[in-house]
């Protein structure tokens, strides 16, 4: 009985230490087919262990079952913990030593025991060949039959059978490739087959000891596999992530070369203590001249020789020069040299900086290479666009200082004569004709001067770009009538004969008439101006055919026998300030801007202008020109005022003019023609003087533009918003320097009833006050 105690004990030890192994086996992080075949084989011999503890109990009868329902339940027992045991060996074969899985017959014949047992551990209560219960004082009392050991030699069976397959299987495979099938194998069977046998003999528990030893040498040689298994594994991992890691730095380094090549034809790493280069990217024609790899010196050498064009070898060799580089790169990182190829055209070298010893000093660099022809095209056209603009402004300052020595001499012609007749009319000794002839000459000086001017202020405000077109309708015949009268007296004082012809079917059309009059004007003065005595000057205008509806085109042909251009000077006829000679060499006044002006105003209007020149032949001027076409009913001409200068007398001018002399040679001549006259120094004064006198008492406003305080149009929109209606409708005539065609415009829209221009005609200034007064 005591030694059915420790049988007993010694089998619970057992199945403890088992479902020890059970529980790490579960826990283990291994999840391969080994983990999971030990732990179906290490549940089941736990599970038998038990079933043995409980047996041996009642072999020992330690306890007592009694009843049919107990022996079934023990049969049932051992009937499982075979299954269990024939599940786990079946598992074993198919997964460790069948490539095919078993077949139908192998399955029968591990079925054979697992039948035979249950066979004979049911009907052992009849027959008594394994166990039984004999009733002993009314007690069922466990006893082994003859066939006891079958109980213990079953199990082994399949040990014995997989042994055997297992055999025949090493026979058809690589041993080398299954050493770790074996020897989880043969830890397992040896110790149970030693352990079983012994307990044959002894019957006491050497079985289960040989099993439990057998599973924990299996479990510890899974445990070693798998954990070289996972440091192999790991080993692998951190191999890959290396290899991953130097594989995606050279793919970026190949990505990175890949778009360097995209911009660099060539690029190159050199080694400078080494004094060599290994290419990275390169197009076949370098590479054929210097090679993939070799010595860094040799091949700057070879690139300076064979590669670049004389001008810029001994540049290039300075800065490849090695002995130098260190130096020359010292607090940089990128030097570059631009050069032009003998098949790439223009390129530009890169050096950057690379790594740099302890010292500072500097070990590798990179080199590439970039094509820049497009780059330096654009440059070099820059450049020249450059110097052109340069060269233009040049030609342009030195025409203005041509202009300016010409000007100085034009203008102090005039100002010497106005000046040196004002100083012998000064000295009183002159008979009459003698003096007015001197007033004459001054008079003419002035409007030399005044015309010398206007010129320049034209062609200022048409660089400003202020110039305005504005069409009214007026009519042909008209405007050639009265450009005829002005140049009928001239030509006939110069002895110059002067033909007029008009082939115009339509006579009214729109323009701006007076910008028309001034092209013609500059023509036809410098026709007359360079016609000698007893030349001659045509003045031709013809329609053309044109097939614009609503328009007609005009074809006007000033030609004359003058002095003429030679056919250099022709291509810059139309330039400011030019001048084939100065007036110094020909007597003739003249700034040079007069066929400027001619030019742009003709451009404002979409006119074209052709000169046809030869020197001493004279000069053929064709202008051509679209206008609206207008009808007679729409013309409205200014009518004409009979002055009366009985009508003046009395009348009260207000003059707004801060300048004194101005103001004095104004009042002078309005007084002269029976005007009283009082006078406001600048815009703000005039609305006051006007808003504190007495309702009537001015008649007139004479207003200057460009005043201190507020000049003439902000007065003039101030006086006509004035509530009184007699004062603010009171007559207010401009008198000023601004003196163009925009200004009259600006004028009349700021409610100004007449324009007067500085310096001021006195027949004009009487014309204008009387057709503002009716008087």
């Amino acid at each position: 009985m005591k030694s059915g105690y420790i049988l007993v004990i010694q089998s619970i030890i057992v199945a403890l230490i088992d479902a020890s192994i059970l529980v790490k086996a579960v826990k283990s992080k291994y999840s391969n087919a080994s983990r999971k075949t030990f732990i179906m084989f290490a549940a089941s011999t736990v599970f038998m262990q038990v079933v043995v503890a409980f047996s041996q109990c009642m072999e020992y009868q330690l306890f007592e079952i009694d009843g049919l329902l107990p022996y079934f339940v023990f049969n049932l027992v051992m009937f499982t913990v075979c299954i269990s045991s024939y599940a786990w060996m079946e598992y074993l074969y198919i997964s460790l030593l069948s490539d095919n899985g078993m077949t139908l017959g192998r399955r029968i014949g591990h079925l054979i025991p697992s039948v035979l047992l249950l066979v004979l551990g049911l009907g052992t209560r009849w027959t008594k060949l394994v166990f039984y219960f004999e009733e002993v004082d009314g007690k069922h009392l466990f006893k082994s039959g003859p066939l006891y050991a079958v109980r213990a030699i079953c199990p082994y069976s399949y040990y014995v059978g997989g042994a055997f397959i297992f055999l025949i299987w090493l026979r058809k495979q690589n041993f080398n490739a299954n050493k770790w099938h074996i020897r989880n194998f043969s830890m397992f069977l040896i110790p149970a087959l030693i352990g079983g046998v012994m307990d044959l003999y002894t019957v006491t528990g050497y079985a289960q000891i040989g099993i439990s030893l057998g599973m924990m040498l299996m479990f510890l040689e899974i445990y070693i596999e798998e954990s070289k298994k996972a440091e192999r594994q790991a080993g692998m991992e951190e191999i890959h992530n290396r290899l991953q890691e130097v594989n995606d730095n050279l793919l970026q380094r190949l990505s990175i070369i890949s778009s360097m090549s995209k911009v660099y034809f060539t690029s190159f790493y050199a080694d400078l203590e080494q004094n060599t280069f290994e290419e990275l990217s390169n197009i076949e024609l370098v590479r054929n001249q210097i090679g993939a790899r070799g010595n860094l010196a040799a091949a700057f050498e070879t690139f300076c020789n064979d590669m670049i064009k004389e001008p810029y070898k001994e540049e290039m060799r300075r800065f490849v020069d090695l002995s130098t580089l260190d130096e020359r790169m010292a607090g940089k990182m990128v030097i570059t040299q631009d050069y032009e190829g003998v098949v790439e055209g223009w390129c530009r070298v890169h050096i950057i900086e690379g790594i740099r010893e302890a010292d500072g000093s500097l070990r590798t660099i990179f080199v590439a290479t970039r094509k820049i022809h497009e780059e330096k095209q654009r440059e070099e056209e820059h450049n020249r666009s450059i110097r052109e603009a340069q060269i233009a402004a040049e030609n342009a300052n030195s025409a203005k200082t041509t202009f300016l020595f010409n000007m100085s001499h034009d203008i102090r012609t005039p100002m010497n004569a106005i000046m040196g007749f004002t100083e012998l009319l000064e000295q009183g000794q002159q008979d009459e004709e003698t003096r007015l002839n001197y007033i004459r000459k001054i008079k003419e000086s002035g409007l030399l001067l005044l015309g010398i001017i206007n010129n320049v202020l034209e062609m200022a405000r048409i660089e400003k770009g202020t110039i305005e077109v504005r069409e009214d309708v007026c009519s042909f015949s008209g405007f050639t009538g009265t450009l005829k009268r002005m140049f009928d007296e001239l030509m006939t004082q110069k002895k110059v004969t002067f033909v007029t012809t008009s082939d115009i079917r339509h006579q009214y059309v729109y323009c701006d008439e007076s910008k028309m009059r001034e092209v013609y004007l500059n023509i036809l003065s410098n026709a007359l101006k360079y016609t000698p005595e007893g030349g001659t000057v045509l003045f031709s205008q013809v329609e053309l055919p044109y097939d614009k509806p609503g328009y007609a085109k005009y074809r006007t042909t000033i030609s004359d026998t003058g002095l003429g251009m030679s056919q250099e000077y022709l291509a810059h006829v139309f330039e400011e300030f030019s001048r084939e000679t100065n007036s110094s060499a020909n007597r003739i006044e003249g700034t040079g801007l007069g066929m400027s002006i001619v030019k742009r105003l003709l451009e404002v209007m979409d006119g074209t202008i052709q000169i046809e020149s030869e020197k001493d032949k004279g000069t053929t001027v064709i202008v051509e020109i679209e206008h609206r076409i207008a009808d007679a009913s729409e013309m409205t001409e200014q009518p004409k005022v009979e002055i009366d200068p009985e009508g003046f007398v009395g009348k009260r001018i207000l003059l707004a003019e801060d300048n004194d002399l101005n103001a004095e040679i104004a009042e002078a001549m309005l007084v002269k023609e029976g005007f009283e006259v009082e006078r406001a120094t600048d815009g703000r004064d005039c609305i006051d003087k006007l808003t504190e006198a007495r309702v009537g008492y001015y008649d007139l406003i004479l207003m200057d533009i460009q005043m201190p305080r507020m000049g003439g149009y902000e007065a003039t929109k101030k006086i006509r918003e004035l509530k009184d209606p007699t004062l603010s409708s009171i007559p207010i005539i401009a008198m000023t320097a601004n003196a163009f065609e925009e200004d009259k415009r600006k004028a009349f829209d700021a409610g100004m009833n007449g324009h007067l221009g500085k310096p001021i005609n006195p027949k004009e200034v009487m014309m204008e006050i009387g057709y503002t007064l009716k008087v």
